[in-house]
């Protein structure tokens, strides 16, 4: 396993090389890319991250390598150090705010 893979905890790409197994998360080469090509820049930004899934710790740890200031997460619940969706709101710092959610994903496309 690579070790960005290990470190994010999430594998989404194996590769079988003569028989040995490798794995990758290409998420995070694949939203690191396209945050640039947008001109996103993390640096010393504070980021609200929505949801608390697995591309989750991925986008975290974009923005992190990316120099981010702080890295805040927000979700329905607040659990495991989450801010609630209502909290987040009591944050005016925040620069850029990237949604890991199921909302807006078929079948529910407009949520």
């Amino acid at each position: 396993m690579e070790p960005r893979a290990a470190a994010i905890g999430a594998v989404n790409t194996v590769v079988n090389r003569d028989g040995k197994l490798y794995g990758y998360n290409t998420d995070y080469t694949g939203f690191a890319y396209l945050a640039r090509c947008h001109g996103v820049k993390f640096a010393g930004a504070v980021v609200l991250v929505l949801g608390t899934g697995g591309t989750h710790n991925t986008v975290t740890a974009v923005c992190q390598d990316a120099g981010a200031k702080q890295v805040l997460t927000a979700s329905r619940t607040g659990k495991d150090g989450a801010l609630t969706y209502e909290k987040a709101q009591q944050h005016p710092e925040i620069n850029i705010i990237i949604n890991t959610t199921p909302a807006g994903m078929y079948p529910n496309n407009g949520s």
